[in-house]
């Protein structure tokens, strides 16, 4: 399968438990201070480097710290990695 495929396995594996899109609810799951995945947001307002913010309805969900890196974007999930130091709500 190759290192791409084995990416794409992973990245299937990481989004498999979409959310039920009845719900239509933004759920977050954080792993440590290393790994942050957002289901069902509406979409990413800024993706820098000590900065991700994404629109989830009526807030905004404001992720800060070092080298963060959006590494996996789809239609049910955001996968964030790097050193996590706070999470806001606005």
């Amino acid at each position: 399968m190759g290192k791409k495929g084995g990416v794409i396995k992973k990245i299937k594996s990481v989004f498999q438990p979409a959310i039920d899109p009845a719900k239509q609810r933004t759920e977050i799951t954080i792993l440590g201070n290393r790994q942050i995945t957002v289901w069902s947001h509406r979409g990413v307002l800024c993706a820098e480097n000590e900065l991700v913010s994404l629109a989830c309805g009526d807030f905004v969900l404001r992720i800060e710290g070092e080298n963060l890196q959006l590494e996996a974007v789809s239609p049910t999930g955001t996968l964030i990695t790097g050193k996590v130091q706070s999470v806001s709500f606005a």
